[in-house]
């Protein structure tokens, strides 16, 4: 049954859209709609799999792939684009990638430099309590940098959300 209903949503989401409830405009549906659709279902199995992955190492059903300290990595490499984006480069993108594009760039390489972190500490140990507590630490860690680093930077924050939305 499970199997079943993905598909009907993952159908349904290319034939149902914003512009009006059923596009049979051919460009529409393979041009946009499918392509989303298709991201968001891959996004979802590979989000699925982490989790099960967690669990599985933790052997707890509660577990969560935040408990790692990749989430809150990948928050602070976007805080670090944005600020970076919004106060450094006044808005503007660099070696020809948009300013949009940083924050998403930045979340990806947070979470990889909190991974290789992550895989440098459990190197020496290889227990699973030590990855527990070095996740927990990281995660400490690159959350109060991130806050840290919005506190500093709200009033920045503010003047750049309010000149994207001037933009649109």
């Amino acid at each position: 049954a499970l199997p079943i209903s993905i598909l009907v949503c993952l159908v349904l989401g290319v034939l149902f859209g914003r512009g009006g409830l059923l596009a049979f405009d051919e460009s529409v549906l393979l041009q946009m709609r499918l392509h989303r659709a298709l991201v968001a279902f891959l996004c979802g199995g590979a989000l699925s799999v982490a989790g099960a992955v967690v669990q599985t190492l933790f052997r707890n059903p509660l577990a969560s792939p935040q408990i790692l300290g990749t989430t809150s990595g990948a928050t602070l490499g976007a805080h670090l684009a944005l600020v970076g984006s919004v106060v450094l480069l006044r808005g503007s993108g660099v070696l020809g990638i948009a300013p949009e594009m940083l924050i998403p760039i930045g979340a990806t390489l947070g979470a990889t430099v909190s991974l290789f972190l992550l895989l440098a500490v459990i190197s020496l140990r290889e227990e699973p309590l030590a990855l527990l507590l070095t996740g927990f630490a990281l995660m400490s860690l690159f959350q109060g940098a991130s806050t840290f680093l919005m506190s500093v930077n709200q009033e920045a924050w503010e003047i750049g959300r309010a000149s994207c939305r001037e933009r649109v």
